[in-house]
């Protein structure tokens, strides 16, 4: 049973996530109502290579765009002007949610987008996201974000990120939308509420690993209904080549322990997103180490444990892909049978996060 435990969890998941994710009509944009009630932050630090690629697909919202120069070394600011958007410079690294903050000092309207400068809108209506917000009394949304690279590691990210968003952010959407994490990469939120947030994670040490987590959470601590839409699309720079992305995993499993135990309070709250955290407290983080065992057994007996892994996996995605649709002509069907080694590489890739949070932790 425990060599195929990882499996069989993930699977038991899956089929919870998509069960909820089907339960609730989706939230679309389908609405008539509109709103330019909105500014959109965009904050930089050295984005000199692709700074003007994503300021050309805002050009329709030059106007509303400011952004936030969080002290580069290289020609970013230049770019940005010479281009004729609107930008504010720091005259140090306040890290990203210290230039979220500046940003913030000049928005007077009601909603705010803020994006990552690597970031771009590939289909949706700003506006129209923006008036759903407003019509169904959202406080923050979340967005389908997808990894845009070439080659086997980005589609394989892309098959990552569509089941995080499809099945994730869906799971936790609905009558009383309680959706964990808005992606860095976009997201839409209420000024007034965000400002707060924002200046309590500056108040606690502007950590920067998991502040995209931490910064919902917060939300959702101050009673804030964070909602997702799914047809509204975004495209963000993935890693291409391995060692930049394990560099980024190992951050993300840093800031996804070091978020839990910050709101470990939430175990006590007796709705889904309660549920989701004793979910990952258990198997995620204090079960991990089971999980290793797997992959021990694996290394040592690879011809009884690899088939069994293999088969369960490829099964688990044939279900997520055929019975809940979630990847149509997209999905990358061709790279489903590398799926299950690359959520190996994941796991170890987790247990490198873990080690440096309790590193930093201990050394304190």
């Amino acid at each position: 049973m425990i060599l195929i435990s990882p499996t069989i969890l993930d699977l038991i998941e899956a089929v919870v996530r998509a069960y909820y994710s089907r339960k609730f009509s989706e939230r679309t944009l389908m609405s008539e109502v509109r709103s330019q009630d909105f500014k959109i932050i965009v904050p930089v630090y050295n984005s000199s290579t692709f700074i003007e690629d994503t300021l050309k697909k805002l050009w329709k919202y030059k106007d509303k765009v400011i952004v936030v120069d969080d002290c580069s070394t290289d020609d970013t600011v230049e770019k940005v002007r010479k281009m004729g958007f609107y930008v504010i410079t720091s005259p140090d690294n306040g890290k990203k949610v210290g230039a979220i903050l500046r940003g913030l000092c000049r928005v007077r309207t009601k909603y705010v987008v803020v994006m990552d400068s690597d970031s771009w809108i590939e289909e949706g209506d700003l506006e129209r996201l923006v008036g759903v917000m407003e019509k169904e009394g959202l406080d923050a949304c979340a967005v389908r974000v997808l990894p845009e690279g070439d080659g086997i590691l980005s589609e394989l990210q892309y098959i990552e990120y569509l089941k995080a968003m499809r099945l994730g952010r869906r799971s936790m959407d609905g009558d009383k939308p309680l959706v964990p994490c808005v992606s860095g990469a976009f997201g839409v939120f209420r000024t007034d509420l965000l400002w707060k947030v924002t200046v309590d994670q500056i108040n606690n040490g502007m950590v920067w690993e998991g502040e995209d987590f931490e910064r919902t959470l917060r939300i959702i601590e101050r009673g804030g209904r964070v909602g997702y839409v799914d047809d509204f699309i975004v495209r963000t720079k993935c890693p291409t080549s391995l060692r930049d992305l394990i560099k980024q995993r190992i951050c993300w499993s840093h800031g996804y322990i070091r978020v839990h135990f910050m709101f470990h309070k939430f175990l006590k709250r007796r709705d889904k997103l309660g549920l989701t955290f004793l979910y990952n407290f258990i198997l995620n983080i204090f079960l991990h180490p089971l999980k290793l065992i797997f992959l021990i057994f694996l290394f040592l007996d690879p011809l009884r444990v690899l088939l069994p892994f293999f088969s369960f996996y490829i099964i688990l995605e044939y279900i997520i892909l055929r019975y809940y649709h979630i990847g149509g002509e997209k999905y990358r069907k061709k790279y489903i049978l590398l799926v299950p080694f690359y959520n190996l590489f994941l796991l170890f890739v987790r247990t490198l996060g873990y080690l440096r949070y309790i590193i930093v932790k201990f050394s304190r």
